[in-house]
């Protein structure tokens, strides 16, 4: 298979979203959470909520905001760093969902992926 520039760019793409999950400020998340009544919608718009996999707010007025897991982050930011092109090219396609389902015909019981 030709690789194209395209699935380039989302390779450069993917590990530059991961680096942000993994490595990225959180301050913005902690911010709306202890100042949430106090902000505007387009005070809200501004911040980078892009670590944040949750909010969740009580009718008790509790927030609860859950973050990513920047452990699993650096870990598959590690496996794109360290992989041959083609295990890269292989995780960008499974991620963009071109992979294929999984298939024990073709397990060859060598216990590999």
């Amino acid at each position: 298979m030709v690789r194209t520039e395209k699935n380039t760019a989302n390779e450069d793409e993917i590990r530059s979203m991961l680096s942000k999950l993994a490595f990225g400020p959180v301050a913005d998340a902690v911010r709306l959470l202890l100042h949430a009544d106090e902000m505007s919608d387009r005070m809200i718009k501004k911040l980078d909520l892009s670590a944040v996999t949750d909010i969740k707010r009580s009718s008790s007025g509790i927030t609860e905001i859950k973050l990513c897991d920047r452990l699993k982050a650096i870990a598959m930011l590690s496996a794109c760093r360290d992989s041959s092109a083609e295990i890269q090219r292989e995780f960008v396609e499974a991620l963009s969902g071109g992979g294929y389902p999984y298939s024990e015909e073709e397990d060859d019981g060598a216990g590999e992926i």
